[in-house]
């Protein structure tokens, strides 16, 4: 699917970035985030002992090539944080979405701590040092199997997706990242209106692309208001049920 060509409201080679050099947390943070005019939508949630990344194939393009760049980054603390309006609430029930911040293995702190600063301090970042023109190019053509030759498979393992501090993080290796930003490039809904790509060699993250999203954003944040306003349960899990059972009904009413 192919994405409109105005490098100023979408992520494509040359698209704007800002950059914020920051001490959080004991941590110095070169934190790179998308501008506000930047068209990319994401949720995350967590099912079935996996946390997953979600959006439409727009989003999941987006998320792709900011992989690909961060792969070819040297700075050390280098790391693309993806929160604010970016971050939408979660397709299913309407509750909120956790910040994803993408960085390379060993690069950034993985502990509570430094990550529940980073979190906390979110809402007072101040205006950024620099604009990044990011140059994002090579990503249509990679294939993982022919950059690492045979066994390709084997040589993977430093990928992982785990919550810390509030913060949805992915941490990989820079071959690690290339691949999985070439992978996730390619995932488009089957006939089912949805398609995923497993992170992690535990499977502990995932991307998941759907071809209505954002018509489940909707009817799920009108679902929740309407659960809540009437007699919810008490029960947390009770009421998620409830709201996964309205939100359905809804996104087959609503327009496509």
């Amino acid at each position: 699917m192919a994405l409109p060509k105005n490098s100023n409201r979408h992520v494509r080679d040359g698209v704007k970035l800002h950059l914020r050099c920051r001490r959080i947390g004991g941590f110095d943070w070169r934190l790179v985030t998308l501008r506000p005019a930047t068209q990319v939508a994401l949720s995350t949630n967590r099912f079935h002992g996996t946390w997953h990344i979600l959006s439409n194939v727009s989003g999941c393009v987006a998320l792709a090539r900011l992989m690909w760049w961060l792969s070819w980054q040297k700075q050390p603390g280098t790391c693309i944080l993806i929160h604010g309006e970016h971050i939408r609430r979660e397709p299913f029930d309407g509750s909120r979405s956790d910040p994803v911040l993408l960085t390379r293995w060993a690069d950034t702190p993985t502990t509570e701590k430094p990550l529940r600063a980073l979190k906390d301090s979110l809402g007072r970042l101040g205006p950024p040092d620099k604009t990044l023109r990011a140059r994002i190019v090579g990503i249509e053509d990679h294939d993982p199997r022919a950059a690492l030759g045979p066994g390709w498979w084997r040589q993977l393992g430093r990928e992982a997706v785990q919550r810390r501090g509030g913060i949805v993080v992915y941490r990989a290796a820079p071959a690690e990242l290339r691949c999985a930003a070439s992978m996730v490039y390619r995932v488009r809904p089957t006939w089912m209106g949805t398609g995923y790509h497993y992170l992690g060699d535990d499977r502990s993250g995932e991307v998941q692309c759907f071809t209505d999203y954002f018509r489940r954003l909707k009817a799920a944040e009108a679902a929740r208001q309407q659960v809540l306003s009437g007699d919810p349960p008490a029960d947390p899990a009770d009421l998620q049920q409830r709201i996964w059972a309205r939100t359905e009904r809804l996104r087959r009413t609503l327009p496509r």
